[in-house]
């Protein structure tokens, strides 16, 4: 939880730019909003814990875990209101992000597919982690490729989450700030900023 708090930041920080961001950049952003970020995942997960503890098979197990994909869908826009509009507030930050899908009903469909899509991933991997109990390699060359295409689809949503965030209240160059140079040396930058009467 902790490692993907302080990578959400940057990751989102960079689809927000659209631009490249370099290390400098994408680790700043990682730890400027790491604090905000845990805070976040300790909520969801506190909410997706005591949904799976509910029995799906009742009627109250499906309301809960309709209001646990509704959480995932606030915290999701919630993460990248924090990040674009550099909030500090995790609370404030949930709360814009509830008024964001409110005003906004087309992000509850997009965010379903991807969830169906990631679903259907890990139901398949069960699968055919059954057929491959002796796999070996095989087995293994199949795990690493559906963690990849697991993580495809969740960054996919996220820079989806983005860009209907960017599209509709803010634009790429509200966020994107002057492309990074790099810097004169020190002697360099004391020669330009000479005096007129001082320079040779």
């Amino acid at each position: 939880m902790v490692v993907w708090s302080f990578l959400a930041g940057g990751i989102l920080d960079r689809y927000a730019r659209n631009r490249p961001t370099r290390g400098r950049g994408f680790f700043g952003a990682c730890g400027a909003h790491l604090p905000s970020m845990l805070r976040l995942g300790i909520t969801e997960w506190l909410i997706w814990r005591a949904a799976s503890a509910i029995d799906l098979g009742s009627t109250r197990g499906s309301v809960l875990m309709i209001a646990g994909l509704a959480a995932g869908l606030v915290f999701l826009y919630a993460r990248v209101r924090l990040v674009v509009e550099d909030r500090r507030s995790a609370l404030g930050a949930l709360l814009a992000g509830g008024r964001f899908i409110r005003r906004n009903p087309a992000a509850v469909p997009m965010f379903l597919i991807f969830q169906a899509t990631v679903w259907i991933f890990i139901w398949l991997w069960g699968r055919l982690a059954r057929e491959l109990v002796d796999g070996g390699w095989l087995r293994f060359a199949a795990a690493e490729l559906a963690i990849t295409l697991l993580l495809f689809v969740v960054f996919a949503s996220w820079a989806a989450a983005t860009s209907l965030f960017q599209s509709r209240l803010a634009h790429a160059s509200y966020t994107a700030g002057p492309p990074l140079e790099w810097p004169e040396s020190p002697a360099a930058e004391a020669i330009t900023n000479l005096s007129p009467s001082l320079r040779p």
